[in-house]
């Protein structure tokens, strides 16, 4: 595990990474060394003595400078964890998790407690059960104690998941969305179905908490493990890749999570996205007017073709209303609509409407609004090409004739003809645009 040292401060320069445990080869022995990146001289320095031997655990930063280390395997999985402080400082927690665990997920909670849950036990099947740990009580656990409205235990027994705050119903609340994942090491089965762990501020003594007991749970559209997921400053969390079975079985896939509603939107990937899985994923900022978190960048991982070959592609996915594009798939509305202007008349951008409307574009150049909205084309914009006159020429039957009629947006939405003339002598041109200047 990698983890920075410090809660996001700005710094330009950086802050120091820890690196903690991990394992020499596919098969090789755990390590339990520690290793502290430097940013100021560029290099790796080693960390104090005292690590306990493991990979497959977790690493939170629990305040700056301290790091939380629990779980993993070494030979088979352990219960044990450690504190490191920067620099040179290794101690042990205040007791230890009530079951061994392995490829869990360990959440950083507004509250400053870290929920782990699920994991691989030591019978090497996937684990139902959560912990909190409490840096304000010792650096103890504790077994969730469940209300009447929640539950000690997730619907499923999950390893190699996601688990994801998100904003609660009501202010205060805390959610966490706990995502895809395998039954155990012989992975007999991949879940798509979610379990929301649950802490309400009510005011109520004990405070309701615990998984929650849905009456008809949520599912993804595919079941999937070792995939990503990534909160946007919405709040919405995009799951992208995974597989739902050996390495041959990655998935291109990705879903929007929204909390608000619990539920999932899929939009059709194209073939930007190649599947992977064992992938990174990080918020970053992208595009024109930058504004952070604008897209998700996904990187690495390995994919159905060669399941054993680590990938070398990275891209964005998920862009924002605005931003540009190419393919649907790679906008968070699901729309990529032409948004021209006179110096990018092919440009395509994503938008909240299709907005093939005749007087509708997404493009602020023309528009009432801005980019990526659908709205009125703006009058007053005659010298655009999605704004200027256009023409048509049509029969008119009563008087033998036919009319070149010339039309412009009015504002509102609407075609408006500004002028029209008749063809005579002449009749209309081939794609019936104008006028034909031949005689008849």
């Amino acid at each position: 595990t990698a983890t920075s040292l410090k809660f996001a401060t700005g710094n330009a320069v950086g802050e120091p990474v820890l690196v903690a445990g991990g394992r020499d080869g596919a098969a090789g022995s755990a390590i339990g060394a520690f290793e502290i990146y430097e940013p100021d001289s560029g290099a790796f320095v080693a960390g104090p003595a005292g690590g306990h031997a493991r990979f497959a655990h977790s690493a939170t930063l629990i305040a700056d400078d301290t790091v939380m280390i629990a779980g993993g395997i070494d030979g088979s999985p352990r219960d044990t964890c450690q504190l490191y402080t920067y620099p040179n400082t290794v101690a042990a927690c205040g007791n230890s998790m009530s079951s061994a665990r392995a490829y869990h997920s360990a959440t950083l909670l507004p509250t400053g407690e870290v929920l782990i849950a699920g994991g691989m036990n030591a019978t090497q099947n996937a684990d139902n059960t959560g912990v909190l740990f409490d840096p304000t009580n010792g650096n103890q656990f504790a077994d969730i104690s469940p209300s009447s409205v929640s539950s000690s235990t997730m619907l499923v027994a999950r390893m190699r998941h996601t688990a994801t705050v998100v904003p609660g119903p009501e202010p205060g609340d805390v959610h966490v969305v706990l995502t895809g994942g395998t039954n155990g090491q012989a992975e007999g089965q991949f879940w798509n179905v979610i379990d929301i762990y649950q802490d309400k501020f009510s005011g109520q003594a004990p405070r309701p908490r615990g998984f929650d007991v849905q009456g008809s749970p949520v599912n993804m559209n595919e079941s999937r493990a070792d995939h990503t997921a990534t909160r946007l400053p919405t709040g919405d969390v995009v799951l992208a890749g995974g597989r739902d079975g050996g390495g041959a079985h990655a998935t291109a896939e990705r879903c929007v999570y929204d909390p608000a509603d619990h539920s999932f939107s899929f939009v059709a990937i194209g073939t930007m996205l190649d599947a992977r899985q064992g992938h990174a994923a990080l918020l970053v900022n992208a595009g024109y007017n930058v504004a952070a978190g604008r897209a998700v960048l996904v990187a690495g991982g390995s994919n159905a073709a060669a399941p054993n070959a680590a990938l070398d592609e990275a891209e964005l996915l998920v862009r924002s209303n605005g931003e540009p594009c190419s393919l649907d798939a790679q906008c968070l509305s699901g729309i990529c609509v032409l948004a021209p202007t006179t110096a990018d008349p092919d440009r395509h951008i994503c938008c909240d409407d299709r907005c093939d409307e005749q007087c509708k574009s997404c493009s602020g150049a023309v528009n009432l609004a801005s980019d990526g909205q659908c709205a009125n084309i703006d009058d007053g914009l005659t010298d655009d090409p999605a704004t200027e006159a256009w023409t048509t020429c049509e029969a008119d039957l009563p008087k033998q004739d036919f009319v070149e009629i010339h039309t412009v947006c009015d504002g509102l939405g609407s075609p408006k003809v500004i002028r029209s003339f008749s063809c005579k002598p002449s009749t209309c041109n081939a794609d019936s645009s104008a006028c034909s200047e031949g005689c008849r």
